[in-house]
């Protein structure tokens, strides 16, 4: 058996990694649909074991994510109460798997038992805050989705994932986040990142305020005093200027591209003329095109009305329908499905 790896943190509490892992025999097994509900899983395991995701993208056949932990901060849970003990548990488990964990939870704690019930808790909270563990079940729910799906068994991803220690600096962590939100334009998937769904800056862009969390934390040296008011426009004014002068095509001497980029006149355009600004009408069309799987968009009450009429195909714990849409004033629309990340 393989060793757990081991994350050390260095001259700060904090732990930051660049993840890799890639589809078995580099299969593009990775739709738009897998796409989407690996990114649902990313956002819920995340939640679930307490890591800070910095940016990611997902790809046909593999993904990044960047990620950080911060070891000083104590796992909050490790003094709550059951309640909200189990609520947490429910971020990846399902009511029926909670409900037993529960049971078990009262039926120690009725019989004077309170040893056992925190032995109990303890199985739990120790795979929470380590970021091997957290790939790894990451992995694995994908994995059963993805085989229920086709009907299929066995592994989905190559054996061993990639992992890169990353200093907690905003340098090094800007350099390895643009890498990755880079990744589709070196493709040649899209020009311009921000076009990505699938990824850390194209969903902050679009209006995901996760998202945009991972990346205002690389730039707060660059906004200077003004770090703890700094908005959105001039966060993301930074990161695109450095992601457009990170993401330069390659040329050898004869001319010809050797790493697929952007042109040096784009990369002017965007660092000198726009001062990496995107135009409102660009964002209004963005987040139209990117939150078009929202199930209904209407008003709340025609949202209220379909999320009652279509109540079977949601969970219980859910008890509303209606979600705002992120990032721009839309008149009062709402859509049944929270995109924002």
């Amino acid at each position: 058996m393989r060793p757990h790896r081991i994350f050390q943190a260095v001259n700060s509490s904090v732990i930051s990694a660049h993840l890799i892992s890639r589809v078995l025999e580099r299969k593009m097994i990775l739709d738009d649909l897998a796409k989407e509900k690996f990114r649902e899983l990313l956002a819920r395991q995340c939640a679930f074991s307490q890591i800070e995701l910095v940016t990611f993208c997902v790809m046909s056949n593999h993904w990044h994510l960047c990620v950080s932990l911060d070891t000083a901060k104590p796992n909050p849970l490790q003094e709550a109460s059951d309640d909200v003990f189990l609520n947490h548990l429910g971020l990846i488990y399902s009511e029926t798997e909670v409900q037993k964990i529960g049971w078990q939870l009262e039926s120690f704690r009725a019989g004077g038992f309170e040893q056992s019930a925190a032995k109990l808790r303890q199985r739990y909270l120790d795979r929470m805050r380590d970021i091997p563990n957290f790939v790894k079940e990451l992995k694995q729910r994908f994995s059963r989705w993805h085989n229920r799906r086709v009907g299929r068994k066995g592994p989905v991803w190559e054996d061993r994932y990639k992992s890169v220690q990353v200093e907690d600096d905003e340098t090094a962590l800007r350099t390895i986040a643009a890498y990755i939100d880079l990744n589709p334009v070196r493709a040649g998937i899209v020009e311009d990142p921000k076009d990505y769904r699938w990824s850390g800056y194209g969903e902050a862009v679009a209006g995901s305020k996760s998202a945009r969390a991972g990346l205002t934390h690389l730039v707060k040296t660059e906004c200077g005093d003004d770090s703890e008011t700094a908005t959105w426009d001039q966060v993301q004014a930074i990161y695109r200027c450095w992601l457009y002068e990170e993401g330069q095509a390659v040329l050898d001497d004869d001319g010809q591209v050797v790493r697929r980029g952007f042109s040096a006149e784009t990369t002017d355009m965007v660092i000198n003329r726009q001062q990496g600004a995107i135009a409102r009408s660009v964002l209004v069309k963005m987040r139209v095109r990117h939150f078009t799987d929202g199930m209904a968009i209407g008003s709340k009450a025609f949202i209220e009305a379909m999320f009652q009429a279509r109540r079977n195909a949601f969970p219980l714990r859910r008890i509303d329908g209606s979600r705002k849409i992120q990032g721009v004033r839309w008149g009062g629309l709402m859509a049944m499905r929270d995109l924002r990340g």
